[in-house]
């Protein structure tokens, strides 16, 4: 029984982390559940013995999404610079894969059809990245390797909305990556980042 339940679980985790992978390229009307229980190797009405529907594996995508986000912050040590220049290249990897979108910018652009829930799992998810952002900010201003007049809660969200608007605009481009990575750097020299 116990095998069972791992099995199950395991199987949930994988079934989510396919949701993510698909949702960044795809957006929340391009999930199917066909389309991802053939992506997981399984048959589509296996995917319910998981999720009731594709609101809550959506949820639940966002939200497994957002703790590991959180924990890759949280990884994150230097100085207030380091640590910005660290977060860029958090972005440039999901451009890297296959020019992959941060999920919480996927699913803000379907906003107008997903469930309440879900809603509310990418605010969280804006507002970690905002508050993370103002804290490294704060910290910055303190020891003088940022130099601007914006407050750390200011900054967050100004940051955090430029950068996932970049990413977008940067799929534009010929070179994705190449043209975050300098425009997101401009960007930061631009606020007062040393």
């Amino acid at each position: 029984m116990a095998s069972e339940a791992n099995e199950t679980g395991s199987r949930k985790a994988l079934l989510t982390r396919v949701a993510i992978s698909m949702l960044q390229t795809q957006g929340y009307l391009g999930l199917g559940v066909r389309e991802l229980a053939q992506a997981a190797s399984i048959r589509a009405p296996s995917v319910y013995n998981h999720f009731s529907s594709k609101e809550e594996l959506t949820r639940q995508a966002m939200c497994m999404y957002r703790e590991h986000q959180r924990d890759e912050l949280n990884s994150l040590h230097g100085t207030a610079a380091t640590k910005l220049s660290a977060y860029l290249e958090l972005f440039a990897d999901m451009l890297r894969d296959e020019s992959k979108v941060c999920l919480g910018l996927a699913l803000a652009a379907d906003r107008n059809v997903l469930p309440p829930e879900v809603v509310d799992e990418v605010r969280k998810f804006a507002d970690q990245n905002a508050e993370w952002i103002g804290s490294v900010w704060e910290a910055g201003s303190s020891d003088g390797t940022i130099n601007a007049k914006l407050s750390g809660p200011a900054a967050g969200k100004i940051l955090f909305g430029a950068l996932e608007g970049l990413m977008l605009f940067a799929l534009l481009d010929t070179s994705p990556v190449s043209a975050f990575l300098s425009r997101s750097k401009s960007l930061l020299g631009a606020m007062g980042v040393e």
